[in-house]
Formats: C-alpha cells, sequence, structure tokens
C-alpha cells in the first residue's frame, strides 16, 4: 500500500485543519496508512437488501427510542415529571 505525496499532503493539510499542529511528510504517511489500514479493515460494503433491511430495523425502532430517551428525561429531571402530572390531573374526564 503506497500513499502518493499528494495524499501526505492532502493528510497533512487534514491534520492541521483538524488537529491545528504541523506533521511531517514521515508522520503524515505512517499515520495516512494506518488510517487506509484502519477503514479497509472495518468499512463493508453492503448489497441493497442489507441497507434496505436496516432502515426497516431503524424506521420500526425509532418509536421506541424516542419513548424511551422522553421517559428517561422525565424521570431525570422531576420539575417535569409534577407538570406532566398536573396537566393529566387537569383533564376532563370522558
Amino acid at each position: 500500500m503506497v500513499l502518493t505525496d499528494v495524499d501526505i499532503k492532502k493528510f497533512q493539510a487534514l491534520y492541521r485543519s483538524e488537529f491545528g499542529k504541523e506533521i511531517g511528510a514521515e508522520q503524515a504517511y505512517e499515520q495516512g496508512i494506518k488510517l487506509v489500514r484502519l477503514m479497509s479493515a472495518i468499512y463493508r460494503p453492503m448489497t441493497k437488501e442489507q441497507s434496505e433491511k436496516i432502515q426497516k430495523h431503524r424506521e420500526s425502532t425509532l418509536p421506541l427510542l424516542i419513548k424511551r430517551i422522553t421517559q428517561d428525561e422525565m424521570e431525570s429531571r422531576p420539575q417535569l415529571m409534577e407538570r406532566s402530572q398536573e396537566n393529566e390531573s387537569h383533564k376532563p374526564i370522558a
């Protein structure tokens, strides 16, 4: 695996942009190679069917996640629970 001089310069620019520090070409090459190896180890393209399956799962679990987050928020803020209970007690009984 080889990084070109252009790749190294781009990595140096990204590093400077992200961390506000300059790095030499040798260090940029070493870190760039490590990044490429990491990405090739963890990145796996997926088929359209796999993508659709994941999207359906996300759509089905999103309402549950929102409910859980809302519930956790209410429990972590007692004043919100009190207001919610007050609002419930003021509703007319049908």
